[in-house]
């Protein structure tokens, strides 16, 4: 069963650890450039959680790039949670061989028909579903970034 999914499962774990790099690589960008046009600095915290976005979980990535750009980043809800959830799923594939356990079970917001112990399984519309979400995420931040750092010297960090 956990062979079937393989092509799946593959895509799952590349297109998050394609976002981790993205976001590492932002949150280097957005620190660089707040200081290069002259930004007043962040708040510790907030500078902080930007350095180490990378790590944080999804919907809190999204709002750390809020905070530290203060713009409004126009973003659903649905497509969120449909990010964070291939986020979990993600995750117990990495660290837990793709079986559910009482972690993801607390945390998924998905209706499927999982209990603690059965391997969790993507259908290709679901994984189409994830893989349009992440696209509007990512089409969302961008441009209001770019837009706001446009005046920025080139950054090679």
């Amino acid at each position: 069963m956990v062979f079937e999914g393989f092509v799946f499962q593959n895509a799952i774990v590349s297109m998050q650890s394609h976002w981790d790099w993205y976001l590492r690589r932002l949150g280097a960008f957005i620190l660089f450039t707040r200081q290069a046009v002259g930004d007043p600095p962040l708040p510790s915290k907030t500078n902080k959680e930007l350095k180490r976005i990378g790590f944080a979980n999804f919907a809190d990535q999204i709002e750390i790039l809020r905070e530290s750009n203060g713009l409004p980043l126009l973003i659903s809800i649905a497509s969120v949670e449909c990010v964070r959830e291939m986020s979990l799923v993600r995750n117990i594939g990495l660290h837990n061989r793709w079986e559910v356990d009482e972690g993801y079970l607390k945390q998924t917001r998905s209706s499927g028909p999982w209990t603690a112990g059965d391997i969790r399984t993507v259908e290709s519309p679901e994984l189409l579903g994830w893989h349009k979400d992440l696209m509007e995420v990512i089409n969302a931040i961008w441009p209001t970034i770019a837009e706001r750092y446009v005046n920025a010297p080139d950054f090679t960090g």
